[in-house]
């Protein structure tokens, strides 16, 4: 029992000095991600002896795998993007915070790592914002608005100038 806990407890460690010496929050490390074997180990007193303390010491190698979170979240992105309508795309900057990742295999000696992704991000419609700036360009807010509502992606619009002078978009 003290080894599978000191085990975890290196793993963990390992895993924590990894990110640690990675670029500033660029890399990220999944629950799981590290393995650790067993080089040596010793207990004083022996193994199966009582006594009201003990010694045990234990020399283990740990590998631990990280990973690029931009690369990670990108291949995700054009992953789901593959799977959705030609027409919609993922909003991007939600997947990091709606995505649940878990380890569904790993194996650190040749690097590679399956893991399983939640995904509750939310989708859009893909716009041309590029022609819809130039479109909007030069109209009063109530042509702006009606442009807007013409897209049946669009809801509702309310379009408001700044400063109270401008009349044109």
């Amino acid at each position: 029992k003290a080894q599978a806990q000191l085990m975890a407890e290196l793993v963990n460690s390992g895993r924590q000095e990894a990110l640690s010496q990675a670029n500033q929050g660029e890399e990220m490390s999944f629950e799981g991600s590290g393995q650790g074997a067993v080089v040596s180990e010793d207990s004083s007193p022996a193994v199966g002896a009582e006594a009201s303390s003990f010694k045990y010491s234990l020399k283990a190698q740990i590998k631990v795998m990280t990973v690029k979170k931009s690369d990670f979240y990108n291949l995700l992105a054009l992953k789901i993007n593959q799977e959705i309508h030609q027409d919609k795309e993922l909003l991007k900057e939600e997947l990091e915070k709606t995505t649940e990742n878990k380890i569904v295999n790993i194996d650190t000696a040749l690097g590679l790592m399956n893991v399983s992704s939640h995904v509750q991000a939310p989708v859009a419609a893909k716009m041309d914002l590029g022609a819809m700036k130039n479109n909007l360009k030069g109209k009063e807010a109530s042509d702006a608005a009606a442009y807007l509502k013409a897209f049946e992606e669009i809801a509702d619009a309310k379009v408001s100038l700044w400063p109270f002078f401008a009349k044109k978009v």
